[in-house]
């Protein structure tokens, strides 16, 4: 295949994931209405800290999260990067109303990703106070069926210890 070769580190895209690719073409300003999101309310506050401990094993765990897309002499390619910078971004919404954490929220799931810069993952936790927050996790539908999404959030949650 023209432009992806075992040697160059860039494979070619699964049959789904160019399908997507595909739709993200014929409509860009669509992409990020594709993501996969989910917003976790977590009581009894979370570390900032910790939480970007367990992102980056996570990250090193597995290679769908480090997945960057570009197109090459007309092929559409993947490439699994080594190192990643931290997805994790904190936001400090304390005195924001519920209609403003809302907001930013929504808005966090529907942002597009930059298909070239990997990872296609953010993680987003909205300080709301001292004792509670939101946990949010969004990745492109590119990088992650349902399937995969779940066992990731499982995961996430358990290395976290959210539901012991």
């Amino acid at each position: 295949m023209a432009g992806a070769s075992m040697n160059s580190g860039w494979f070619p895209l699964s049959a789904a994931q160019n399908s997507r690719w595909f739709s993200y073409q014929l409509d860009p300003s669509a992409q990020g209405g594709h993501n996969n999101a989910f917003a976790l309310r977590v009581q009894g506050g979370l570390d900032p800290g910790f939480l970007k401990k367990v992102v980056a094993s996570l990250l090193k765990r597995h290679p769908m999260l480090r997945v960057k897309i570009r197109s090459h002499e007309g092929v559409t390619e993947q490439s699994v990067a080594g190192d990643v910078v931290s997805p994790v971004h904190v936001f400090d919404l304390r005195d924001a109303d519920r209609s403003c954490i809302e907001q930013r929220i929504q808005s966090e799931s529907v942002r597009a990703f930059d298909l070239s810069d990997a990872p296609l993952m953010r993680v987003n936790l909205f300080i709301v106070d001292d004792e509670d927050a939101v946990l949010q996790l969004v990745l492109d539908h590119i990088i992650c069926d349902g399937w995969s999404y779940w066992i990731l959030l499982d995961e996430l949650t358990e290395s976290l210890g959210l539901f012991e």
